[in-house]
């Protein structure tokens, strides 16, 4: 399958990124520029800002970080320039409702795969269930 222009990001790509981690692979700073430059179009569902706040916020909590910090951090999230779904009407919900149920994902996670499927979007995520749900419903996942 072709890799898409547009790609759905969730929280734990995003902050892998955004924290800088060592271990980051060339393909997900590549990932990164090529949206920072809108060669690839990045969306998230309303929900990305919170989860990526809360693992910062936990970040503080085990002072892996000191909250002075914490605003920098969430004006880099938005160099990619996400696009950033609307708030999930009822048909919306339900599909996320029964995706999740399907794959047995969180609601949580079902919402980046839903969105990724009503889009034809490719999926960067390094969590692995939410990846093998993407891939058996015809998602393209990016290998980071």
């Amino acid at each position: 399958m072709a890799t898409s222009q547009d790609v759905v990001i969730d929280a734990s790509v995003s902050l892998a990124w955004l924290l800088a981690e060592p271990g980051n692979s060339a393909s997900l700073r590549e990932l990164f520029l090529a949206a920072f430059r809108h060669q690839r179009r990045v969306h998230v569902p309303a929900l990305w800002y919170w989860e990526c706040a809360n693992v910062l916020l936990s970040m503080v909590k085990r002072k892996a970080l000191q909250l002075p910090e914490v605003p920098g951090y969430l004006e880099l999230m938005r160099y990619v320039n996400p696009q950033v779904d609307a708030v999930p009407d009822l048909h919306v919900q339900h599909a996320t409702i029964e995706l999740a149920q399907i794959t047995g994902l969180s609601y949580y996670d079902a919402s980046y795969v839903e969105l990724a499927l009503r889009l034809k979007s490719d999926l960067a995520t390094y969590d692995e269930k939410m990846k093998t749900a993407a891939q058996s419903l015809g998602i393209e996942c990016l290998d980071l």
